[in-house]
Order: C-alpha cells, then structure tokens, then sequence
C-alpha cells in the first residue's frame, strides 16, 4: 500500500487539476496538477493524507477518491 502525506496545492491558475472534495466542508481543493490531456492513472491502492485550506480538517483518502476538476 503506498502512503502519501500531501498538502494541497494552493492556487491552479488557469488550468485542469486532480483534487479532492472536503468531507467536512464540502469544498473542493487541488492536489495534482494535470498538464493538458494527460491523465492520472492510479496503478496501486493507497492514501493521501490531507489537510483541506478551506476548514484546517485533517482526513485521510483514497487515492481513488481523486476527481478531475477544471
């Protein structure tokens, strides 16, 4: 299982991005960049730890969980 402590990416100008939505607030954020039409593609299980910029609540993911967002 891969284990990523992550914090999210504050400002995505202009662009595509991976990102997760807050289960506390409800308020999605940016994790990865995504440059163009390249896809993220998740080839092992595993988690990113996270504390969202909106509320300060600390949560643990799925990688699964990532969603596409523009």
């Amino acid at each position: 299982m891969l284990k990523v402590v992550s914090s999210p990416i504050s400002s995505v100008p202009d662009g595509p991005y991976y990102g997760l939505t807050c289960v506390a607030c409800r308020a999605p954020f940016a994790v990865l960049r995504s440059e163009g039409a390249n896809l993220v593609t998740i080839v092992c299980s595993g988690y990113l730890q996270i504390i969202c910029p909106e509320c300060g609540t600390h949560r643990r993911y799925e990688l699964a969980d990532l969603q596409s967002f523009r």
